[in-house]
């Protein structure tokens, strides 16, 4: 995140013109934030149970993705006035609570 906050433009060239350019960069996108969907998944497997359900773990590493595209565009469109760190922070303290509700479905 902090590349992005480097320079506005890159994150309205990554999340917001890729479906534009056409369907290949669009497809491209989406394979690209799967991939890093699978990279969320695997860091919070490290951290959780063994009796947490992978596919919990997979549903919420896609919600994890999806909410940091979604804050990045509000951010790069100017509707979200935060600097880069307290977004970052931000959405560090959402994935730590994500990883507490995790271990706490998983003991039920």
């Amino acid at each position: 995140m902090r590349a992005l906050g480097d320079d506005r433009r890159k994150a309205r060239v990554i999340f917001s013109e890729a479906a534009g350019v056409g369907p290949e960069a669009e497809q491209h996108m989406r394979v690209t934030l799967r991939r890093f969907s699978g990279l969320v998944g695997a860091t919070a497997r490290r951290h959780l149970a063994a009796d947490v359900p992978d596919e919990l773990v997979e549903v919420v590493a896609l919600s994890v993705v999806g909410t940091l595209e979604r804050v990045i565009i509000e951010w790069q469109e100017e509707e979200l006035d935060l600097p880069i760190e307290r977004i970052i922070d931000h959405c560090t303290t959402l994935f730590r609570i994500l990883l507490t509700g995790l271990e706490a479905e998983a003991r039920g």
